[in-house]
């Protein structure tokens, strides 16, 4: 579980709101406080993200990159078991 800061609104000086808690699971779906992402629109350095429940979240774009990229990395973890000839 990692933290995604979100803010006020899209622009460069806009004040940060909070952190939400973000999930990526195994299919690489991204969930916000428990809610799906269903469209993530990019505004400059931001992304407008709408949620399931037709919330809209602003977000860095480099901060949820990040966030998608490490989540992709935990995912292709290799696997324990030796190959076997």
């Amino acid at each position: 579980m990692d933290r995604l800061a979100h803010y006020r609104l899209p622009i460069t000086n806009a004040p940060r709101v909070g952190a939400l808690r973000a999930i990526v699971d195994r299919n690489g779906e991204m969930y916000l406080d428990g809610q799906r992402v269903e469209q993530a629109v990019p505004t400059g350095a931001f992304l407008v993200l709408t949620l399931r429940d037709t919330a809209v979240r602003y977000v860095l774009a480099a901060e949820f990159d990040a966030l998608r990229a490490a989540a992709a990395a935990r995912r292709k973890r290799p696997s324990r078991r030796p190959d076997r000839d």
